[in-house]
């Protein structure tokens, strides 16, 4: 028997951004929704946490330093353990080749900045069941 419902547990969410500004906007409106949220810098920060912990889902920036985005995603789906956390690109880069790479490497959903939290929050609760 179990002591909580599934459903009642607080999924956990990273997002991986070098803006403190995205990170605590896209935060605030996570929690707002009850979900738990970790924060990384950049994709190393991310990888580091991702050995760590365990999360239901990323949330990506494509543009940063040390390891971007689409490194940080490709690392993830080449990963036994994570291949299947669902993975978002949360980014400014909008055209078709950015967003082609982004779906070819295994990104569950694609984002452009400036974005609508509800847009966000319906692809979390999209993925993050």
């Amino acid at each position: 028997m179990k002591d909580k419902d599934e459903s009642a547990v607080a999924k956990n969410i990273l997002i991986v951004d070098d803006s403190a500004t995205i990170r605590k906007l896209v935060g605030l409106t996570l929690k707002f929704k009850q979900y738990h949220v970790a924060t990384a810098n950049d994709g190393k920060e991310a990888w580091h946490k991702l050995q760590k912990e365990n999360f239901d889902m990323v949330i990506i920036d494509i543009l940063m330093p040390t390891m971007d985005g689409f490194q940080l995603l490709s690392k993830i789906k080449n990963d036994e353990k994570l291949k299947n956390v669902p993975s978002v690109l949360l980014t400014t880069e909008g055209d078709e080749v950015n967003k082609q790479k982004g779906m070819e490497l295994g990104a569950d959903s694609y984002l452009v900045k400036p974005f609508q939290p509800q847009q966000l929050l319906a692809k979390v609760e999209e993925y993050v069941k």
